[in-house]
C-alpha cells in the first residue's frame, strides 16, 4: 500500500541542541533525548525539551508518526521542533513496531498501543519533570488513527488530542470512555491516501470520518449538536462542548498533508488560549 510520510524539515544545530538538552533536562533524563531512546515496557520514545524552561513543570505533545515512520523522523521535523519551542513544551516521539501502530481491535495479535503511549507519557514525566494535566495526543495518518483509538480508550486522561489525516478503522468500536475527550480533528478534503469516507486495503479498512467523529462522540457520552462552520484560516470548523470539553471537526481544501500550526492551535485552545495566539 502506499502511504504519504510526513513533509520533514531539514535537521539544524544538532549539536548545539543536544548541548542544550543536556543543560535543561534533569540529571535522571542525561541519558536519553532527542537524539537517543528513553526505554519504556514494550518499547522507547524520544523526547525534546526546551533549551530553556519557562516553567518547573512543561507541558508536553505526544506525536504519533505515520506508518513507516519513526521518532528519529520526528526530530528531524523542523517546523515540529519549531512549534514545540515556541509553545514552550516537550515533543515526545514514541517509536512504532516497525513503523506502525497496532490499532486495537484492527490488526490482530501484538503491542498493546494504547497502554504503551500511556507509559511513555507516564515515564516522560516522571523523568522530565512534566505536568501529566498538560499532555496533548496527536499524530498524523496512522499515527493519527492511533490517536482516535487512544481518546475512545483514555478519555480525559490527557488534555486533549489532535490528530491530523486518519480516524477510526472497520470493524469500527463499541464502546469508549466517558465522559467525551477533548478533540480537535484536522482532515483535507482531497486526501486521497486515507480519504474522508475511508477505503479498503489489502490489509484492513480505514473507516469514514464523519462516522469516526459521530462515533466517539455518543459513546463517550456527547449528544450535544455541532455548531455552524466556522473559518479559521485554511481550516473550516464545526465543533461542539460536552461538559467543558470540546470536540471538533476541522476540513481543509488540500490533500494529506500536517502543518504544526493545526497542532499548535489544538494545545491552546486545550490550555484555555486563543486558538492563533
Amino acid at each position: 500500500m502506499t502511504w504519504m510520510r510526513e513533509r520533514l524539515g531539514r535537521w539544524a544545530g544538532g549539536a548545539a541542541l543536544a548541548a542544550g538538552l543536556l543543560l535543561s533536562a534533569p540529571a535522571a533524563a542525561v541519558a536519553c533525548g532527542a537524539e537517543s531512546d528513553c526505554v519504556v515496557a514494550g518499547g522507547a520514545y524520544r523526547i525534546l525539551t526546551p533549551p530553556e524552561r519557562a516553567e518547573p513543570a512543561l507541558g508536553a505533545i505526544v506525536y504519533l508518526h505515520g506508518y513507516q515512520g519513526s521518532p528519529e523522523d520526528t526530530m528531524r521535523f523542523g517546523a515540529l521542533r519549531d512549534m514545540a519551542r515556541e509553545l514552550g513544551v516537550a515533543l515526545i516521539a514514541p517509536r512504532g513496531v516497525e513503523g506502525r501502530w497496532n490499532l486495537p481491535g484492527v490488526f490482530g495479535a501484538g503491542r498493546d498501543d494504547v497502554a504503551f503511549i500511556r507509559a511513555v507519557a507516564d515515564d516522560a514525566v516522571v523523568r522530565f519533570g512534566l505536568d501529566p494535566a498538560r499532555i496533548v495526543v496527536s499524530g498524523f495518518s496512522l499515527g493519527a488513527s492511533m490517536a482516535w483509538y487512544v481518546a475512545c480508550a483514555e478519555g480525559r486522561r490527557f488534555a486533549a488530542y489532535a490528530p491530523v489525516a486518519g480516524s477510526f478503522w472497520e470493524p469500527y468500536v463499541k464502546t469508549c470512555r466517558t465522559p467525551a475527550p477533548e478533540l480537535h480533528h484536522v482532515h483535507g478534503l482531497a486526501d486521497a491516501t486515507v480519504p474522508m469516507e475511508g477505503r479498503a486495503l489489502s490489509v484492513a479498512t480505514q473507516g469514514d470520518t464523519y462516522r469516526s467523529f459521530a462515533l466517539l462522540r455518543g459513546l463517550s457520552g456527547c449528544h450535544e449538536p455541532l455548531g455552524p462552520a466556522v473559518v479559521e484560516g485554511r481550516l473550516t470548523c464545526r465543533r461542539a462542548s460536552c461538559a467543558g470539553a470540546r470536540q471538533e471537526l476541522c476540513l481543509h481544501a488540500g490533500g494529506h498533508s500536517v502543518e504544526p500550526a493545526w497542532i499548535a492551535r489544538a494545545w491552546r485552545l486545550s490550555a484555555g488560549l486563543p486558538a492563533d495566539g
